[in-house]
């Protein structure tokens, strides 16, 4: 992912000011995981405390920050029958795949808590989204479930 790049200066009333000059999201069109948006959210953080750092600074500086060099905890999207999850049901959870693994997404199945199975669901070509199939494969297993 492109790194932030940013100007710190400060504003006409002498405050500290941050110019973003380059980002994921300086381009029309970015389309970002919900990871990818926290890795964004912890850099912009890192930032504004750098900035708060520099005072009144007359001084300009550039700096670059690479996107996910804060580290930010994967949250992992569960799905699960309406009204929640209850003793007996079934859930699911899609986490994000690891790049050395393929990329994609992992999917995990459980049925009263217990994991039962699952699968990884790779992103192959720019039109395949695994995601999308990991949802149809949990939602298949949560409607499986309310059936018996």
């Amino acid at each position: 992912m492109k790194p932030i790049d940013v100007c710190f200066s400060l504003c006409y009333r002498g405050l500290p000011l941050v110019t973003i000059e380059e980002s994921p999201l300086t381009y029309l069109g970015a389309e970002l995981r919900s990871q990818q948006l926290r890795e964004i959210a912890a850099a912009l953080v890192q930032i504004a405390d750098d900035s708060d750092a520099r005072g009144r600074n007359p001084r300009d500086q550039r700096r670059s920050y690479q996107v996910g060099a804060v580290p930010v905890p994967e949250q992992p999207l569960v799905g699960h029958p309406a009204g929640g999850v209850k003793e007996g049901s079934r859930s699911f959870e899609i986490r994000e795949r690891a790049l050395e693994a393929g990329g994609g997404w992992n999917l995990d199945l459980y049925e009263d808590g217990k994991l039962m199975g699952g699968g990884a669901f790779p992103d192959l070509e720019d039109d395949d989204d695994g995601y999308s199939d990991a949802l149809e494969d949990g939602q298949a297993w949560l409607d499986a479930g309310n059936r018996e």
